[in-house]
């Protein structure tokens, strides 16, 4: 199969749009993007899986090559967008509109999740628990808070972007500190959310619907309870033996940390893959947090690898179970769309 590799690598392009670019004087301003050596690691599994492998990179130059003669026969799609809160979903958006078969969540699903606020949204309307939150930006009075302490953090953004040890706040003026901070700094509101001063886990979820599965989780060892784990410490080699993997049927806590998460994949509409991150409060209860459809590839720092890795897989492992998810997919709606062609021909 000639299979397109979209993908958006560090350092190619500057984040902020229009007159805007704050973005890019954050040092986090990149972690969401993925490394060459990621890139060529996701590209040689393919590779190695049979395909010929087409880099499309993003942006104008995937657009260009998607439109290429002979034409791609589906996208492995790691695309994490240039700029805005529906920067995840540009290039899906557009094989939608082409008609091409792609790896991953669709626009809907990506949107979603990059949104915190309305992932929280969504989770809270599908009756699974999340902390109580409220939107704010840096013109708002913080008049009646979460119970204290919260986290404020960026609306959208990922990998732990935005946070750090000042994003756990106590007291009224840290809060409408840290939320000015944000809208200064990135140019969007911010979610001030209850702190739940429990445990934390990330979920590796492979798999679409009633097929999709957690296969093991990363719980970070935290030093007190208001302690966090931010963009630079979450994929520090040097830190790695901070970390434990929990898999299925080693805990209590980490089995319904598992269960949570197959239920928040399945709510947010999340395809083929995803991470979902969960902290327990004071009791033990998890609830969602947040959400990455498309969760890192490195296969030494990216959580989704080392959880698969803890479990036995190879990458190639991994990233075959990735495509075989959406081929599995692709099968299924080309014969529901067969059969909606028979029923209309004979209706």
């Amino acid at each position: 199969m000639r299979l397109g590799l979209a993908f958006t690598l560090q350092g190619r392009w500057q984040r902020g749009s229009g007159r805007d670019c704050r973005l890019d004087d954050q040092a986090d301003s990149q972690v969401d993007y993925e490394t060459p050596s990621t890139i060529d690691a996701v590209r040689d599994a393919l590779s190695r899986l049979g395909h010929d492998v087409a880099m499309l990179g993003d942006g104008r130059p995937a657009i260009a090559r998607l439109l290429d003669d002979p034409p791609l026969d589906a996208v492995f799609n790691i695309a994490e967008g240039r700029s805005g809160p529906w920067r995840e979903a540009t290039l899906p958006a557009l094989y939608e509109v082409l008609g091409m078969r792609y790896t991953h969540s669709d626009p809907r699903a990506l949107l979603v999740s990059h949104d915190k606020h309305l992932a929280k949204l969504q989770i809270r309307h599908a009756g699974l628990p999340t902390p109580d939150w409220l939107l704010a930006t840096g013109r708002d009075q913080i008049d009646s808070p979460p119970s204290l302490p919260v986290i404020v953090k960026p609306q959208y953004e990922g990998t732990s972007m935005g946070i750090d040890s000042g994003s756990v706040c106590s007291t009224q003026e840290q809060i409408e500190s840290r939320v000015a901070k944000i809208s200064d700094a990135y140019a969007q509101p911010a979610i001030v959310e209850a702190f739940m001063t429990g445990r934390e886990f990330s979920v590796a979820v492979l798999g679409t619907g009633d097929s999709a599965k957690a296969i093991g989780a990363i719980e970070p060892f935290h030093t007190h309870a208001l302690a966090i784990s931010d963009w630079q410490t979450k994929y520090d080699t040097r830190e790695r033996g901070r970390f434990r993997v929990w898999t299925d049927g080693e805990s209590r806590l980490s089995d319904a940390c598992l269960r949570l998460a197959e239920h928040v994949h399945a709510a947010l509409d999340l395809r083929d893959v995803s991470r979902i991150d969960l902290r327990c409060d004071e009791t033990g209860s998890p609830s969602f947090i947040e959400a990455n459809a498309l969760p890192g590839l490195d296969p030494i720092h990216g959580f989704v690898p080392v959880i698969a890795s803890s479990i036995g897989w190879s990458y190639d492992d991994l990233v075959r179970s990735i495509y075989e998810s959406a081929s599995m997919r692709w099968v299924a709606e080309k014969r529901t769309a067969r059969h909606n062609e028979t029923h209309d021909r004979d209706g």
